[in-house]
C-alpha cells in the first residue's frame, strides 16, 4: 500500500508546485519526496531553518516561512507577484520552475 500512498514514489502524479519549510532536523526525511518532484520536473522548492523543530519558534523563521507561503501561494495560484524589488530572485527561481515544469508537458 505505501507504494501507492507515497508522494515521492507518485511525483510524476503530482500537479501542484510543493514549498517545503523543513527544520535541520527533518529535512533528510523530504529529500525523496524533493529530488523525485525536481526529476518529474514538477515545481518544488526546498528551504532548511537551522535549531528548529517541526513548528518554528524562532521569530524570525516564522516571519521568513509566512512571507513566502504567502508569495508562494499568490505566484502559483493567483499569478500575482509582490512588487518589492528585494523579492526578485525567488520570481527569477519560480519563472525557471515554470519554464521547467511547461517544457515538460510539451
Amino acid at each position: 500500500k505505501w507504494q501507492q500512498m507515497s508522494p515521492a514514489l507518485n511525483a510524476g502524479r503530482i500537479t501542484a508546485p510543493l514549498l517545503m519549510n523543513a527544520p535541520d532536523s527533518e529535512y533528510v526525511i523530504g529529500l525523496q519526496q524533493y529530488w523525485e518532484m525536481r526529476d518529474h520536473h514538477r515545481p518544488v522548492e526546498m528551504w532548511i531553518f537551522p535549531d528548529e523543530d517541526h513548528i518554528k519558534h524562532q521569530p524570525v523563521h516564522r516571519l521568513v516561512v509566512y512571507d513566502r507561503n504567502v508569495d508562494w501561494f499568490n505566484y502559483w495560484l493567483r499569478e500575482v507577484r509582490d512588487p518589492d524589488p528585494s523579492k526578485g530572485p525567488q520570481y527569477k527561481r519560480w519563472d525557471a520552475l515554470r519554464a521547467e515544469r511547461d517544457a515538460s508537458r510539451r
